[in-house]
């Protein structure tokens, strides 16, 4: 069979195709018989495969494309014809035109050129794959088609603008001299022009920096949207941003919610430098507009570590009217480390908020303050009387944490084990299980937890038992009742624990 394969010319090869093309052997052997023509036949393979473009199986269509790219720099001479299908009626042909563009461009960049005006075809899948041929030869965009990037950034389609902007990010990321001629847009009269410049600006890294300068200066621009990408971009080279610190701060102020997050976004990247610019952040915290006060927060956040101005600045703000800014405050004052263990009362107290996003923060930062001292426990205990149970059940998460420093709490503690809320049952069962020893004369308020109906309360109460047994000997009996429990979890873990022993 293979030497009668051997012997089919082109044209018989494309009939064979055309019916069998799907079948992914056939190409293999379409293929051998290729590599084994001289090189004045290959372009007669090329021609060949180029029919194929216009299967309507889409399988046959990406076949045909990878075996055009195999045939090497003998496809150059097809260009002519691939280009030409790039205006054929059906979207699937000049898709495959596309990709195989792409190819061609591995052994002549030139062809790149041809692409770039499929970035406004009517079909969005052809659209994309122009997009992903450019951004793969990248390398060669400035050359070949940067005139035609620069022209569609100032394309009226917006979808025409974006593409652009994505492909002048990576070249521009490649080139330095592109970037500069991206940059040139900035002084465009058409804010969405300027914007379109400012976000390709933002995708080149480094190459932007040099450009700092100017793009510093769109803080200032009348549209909105542009100032929200100028801080964007600002952001992306904090290396560069330092000295536009002072500028970035003034943002913190404007009218729209969206730069000033922007503007917070680009501090926080600047991270410990952005020190140089702490008081005008810090001066914000008193802003009368909650969304300023809780950016400023989470720049402070960003400027670790934190000194002890800092934290006694944020604490005041633990008592926010607003939520989002309470929330802001919490999670600041948990990064604060041994700074913020002073702070410890007041954030207990923010275990009793009426936001549960609040509360959830709160007992993130207890628990991260934890190992610096005694306090956080003693102040957390200090809640488990509180009339409000998810408030309880906050400060028992804290304590279970705390571990051995809530040893002095054990009485406490072992008195949630009589309340009817599950989550605050199980939760001190934990903590108990935490503090060790301390916690073996409240046993057989934990055994008694083994007749709860609730079967995690059972399965807590088992581990518990299991760890106290270590110290007093006459509690194995309670973790082996464990072991008869009707619920296969729950001897589950007394099997366990049983095992470790």
């Amino acid at each position: 069979m293979a030497s009668v394969l051997k012997r089919l010319d082109a044209e018989q090869w494309f009939e064979l195709l055309v019916e069998y093309g799907h079948e992914r052997d056939l190409f293999r052997s379409w293929w051998s018989v290729c590599k084994s023509w001289k090189a004045a036949l290959k372009p007669r393979c090329a021609a060949a495969v180029l029919r194929l473009f216009l299967h309507p199986n889409r399988s046959v269509r990406q076949q045909a494309v990878e075996t055009f790219e195999n045939v090497g720099s003998a496809a150059l001479k097809c260009t002519a014809v691939v280009t030409a299908l790039l205006t054929h009626t059906r979207w699937w042909v000049r898709e495959a035109a596309l990709e195989a563009l792409g190819a061609l461009s591995q052994h002549g960049p030139e062809t790149i050129v041809h692409v770039s005006g499929s970035l406004k075809d009517g079909d969005s899948r052809v659209r994309d794959m122009a997009e992903l041929v450019l951004k793969s030869h990248a390398q060669h965009v400035p050359r070949y088609t940067g005139k035609d990037m620069l022209e569609f950034l100032l394309h009226e389609d917006r979808n025409v603008r974006q593409a652009a902007v994505e492909i002048s990010g990576v070249a521009g990321q490649l080139d330095a001299d592109y970037a500069a001629r991206v940059a040139v847009h900035l002084g465009h009269s058409d804010g969405q022009v300027r914007q379109a410049a400012l976000e390709a600006l933002a995708l080149m890294g480094h190459n932007s920096g040099s450009f700092a300068k100017e793009v510093a200066t769109c803080l200032r621009d009348e549209d909105r949207l542009v100032r929200r990408v100028a801080a964007r971009a600002l952001g992306k080279v904090p290396a560069h941003c330092l000295r536009y610190a002072s500028e970035l701060a003034a943002c913190l102020e404007d009218s729209h919610w969206d730069v000033r997050e922007a503007a917070g976004e680009a501090l926080c990247a600047l991270g410990k430098h952005g020190m140089q610019c702490v008081d005008e952040v810090r001066g914000r915290l008193e802003h009368e507009d909650g969304h300023v006060r809780k950016v400023a927060l989470e720049i402070l956040g960003s400027f670790e570590p934190l000194d002890a101005s800092i934290v006694a600045a944020v604490s005041k703000r633990l008592g926010d009217t607003d939520g989002c800014v309470r929330r802001a405050a919490v999670q600041v004052m948990g990064q604060a480390g041994e700074a913020a263990v002073d702070y410890a009362a007041d954030l207990v107290k923010c275990l009793e908020d009426g936001l549960w996003d609040v509360q959830a923060a709160a007992v993130n930062a207890l628990t991260a303050l934890v190992p610096l001292g005694a306090r956080v426990a003693a102040a957390a205990a200090e809640r488990l009387g509180h009339r409000t149970a998810s408030v309880r059940h906050a400060a028992l998460q804290v304590m279970a944490v705390a571990g051995e420093q809530s040893a002095a709490y054990a009485a406490s503690v072992a008195s949630c084990l009589a309340e009817h809320d599950s989550e605050i049952c199980i939760s001190a069962l934990e903590v108990l299980g935490s503090i060790g020893i301390a916690a073996a004369p409240y046993s057989a308020d934990v055994a008694r937890c083994l007749d709860a109906d609730n079967e995690e309360i059972r399965k807590s109460s088992v581990r518990v038992l299991a760890v106290l047994s270590t110290f007093r000997s006459d509690l194995v009996s309670q973790v082996l009742k464990g072991l008869e429990d009707d619920d296969w979890d729950v001897r589950k873990t007394g099997s366990s624990h049983w095992q470790c022993w």
